[in-house]
């Protein structure tokens, strides 16, 4: 596990705006929320994975911006995983080390 979830949203933006910049993904690009409110969530899952986007209803379309907005203004850890799913563990691992960055890898 990542030390500071904090950290590593930071991290992620940075491989999102390169990937942007890449052009791989755009800020306009949407995500359809597929995932199931959280009452039906594992107790044991819960705390690790809601956000306020569990919170929204299902089949809503989310732009990359939105999931950033999320992800850093109010800290949404279901922004944060959704993102990581966009862009891919390995791009934001190799991003960390290409910068040089001297801290843990994403254990998924």
């Amino acid at each position: 596990m990542f030390p500071s979830l904090g950290i590593a949203k930071l991290i992620l933006m940075i491989e999102v705006f390169k990937q942007i910049e890449e052009g791989t993904i755009r800020l306009d690009d949407e995500y359809e929320l597929k995932k199931k409110p959280p009452f039906v969530i594992p107790e044991d899952e819960y705390e690790s994975t809601v956000g306020v986007i569990d919170f929204l209803h299902k089949g809503i379309k989310l732009h990359i911006e939105d999931l950033l907005y999320m992800m850093i203004v109010i800290s949404d850890n279901s922004a944060f995983n959704i993102l990581l799913s966009i862009v891919g563990v390995e791009c934001v691992n190799e991003t960390m080390k290409n910068w040089v960055l001297c801290i843990p890898r994403y254990n998924v």
